[in-house]
């Protein structure tokens, strides 16, 4: 056996691992996750089509994200694959990652979820803050003063229509309708509870 022979048998091995893991960049993604090729498949991840080495082309390969989020890339977005095996029909994406748009302004040991209009849920300092790039962000328990507040102005507009009446209701109708906005503001309130 000579080193011909030993290169013939190596190389689809060496082809084979060198697939193992590979980038490459979005072209599609069908959201859906129903496989337009087995239509009665049911529910499936997030389907991507991807663009390889030249030449390798991944048709509608599953994304699968970490529990309690979901993003839906761009197409250009890069894409890193796994192949057990080195068979790209057992291909699946574990990242996605587009440098073009993504926040460079962190400070070490903080993160933030962000979306292509610039809006970003911010961990920082034990602290979360949520706002977007051309405003400034605003920790959460401030954005629920905000709410609270819009709150209350809803609460004086209604007792202010009565007061325009003189202190009395103007039938039925009216009433139902301040006591349904009551009921409203008293909902919001609850929802609100505890986040002052």
């Amino acid at each position: 056996m000579n080193f011909n022979d030993i290169a013939r048998i190596v190389r689809p091995i060496a082809q084979k691992i060198d697939r193992v893991i590979t980038r490459g960049v979005v072209t599609k993604v069908n959201n859906d996750g129903v496989d337009e090729f087995n239509p009665g498949s049911g529910d499936s991840p997030q389907l991507v089509s991807v663009e390889g080495m030249p030449g390798d082309i991944y048709t509608e390969i599953p994304r699968y994200q970490q529990y309690g989020f979901e993003s839906y890339p761009p197409p250009g977005a890069e894409a890193v694959l796994l192949a057990p095996s080195g068979e790209s029909e057992n291909s699946f994406i574990i990242v996605i990652q587009d440098i073009s748009q993504r926040p460079t302004d962190l400070e070490e040991k903080n993160s933030t979820q962000w979306d292509e209009q610039g809006g970003r849920v911010k961990l920082a300092g034990g602290k979360v803050a949520i706002g977007n790039v051309n405003t400034p962000m605003v920790s959460t328990p401030t954005a629920a003063k905000v709410e609270f507040l819009e709150i209350v102005d809803r609460l004086l507009t209604v007792l202010q229509g009565v007061t325009n009446l003189g202190g009395v209701a103007s039938g039925p109708s009216f009433l139902a309708s301040v006591l349904a906005e009551l009921a409203l503001l008293q909902t919001d309130l609850q929802n609100i509870k505890g986040t002052l």
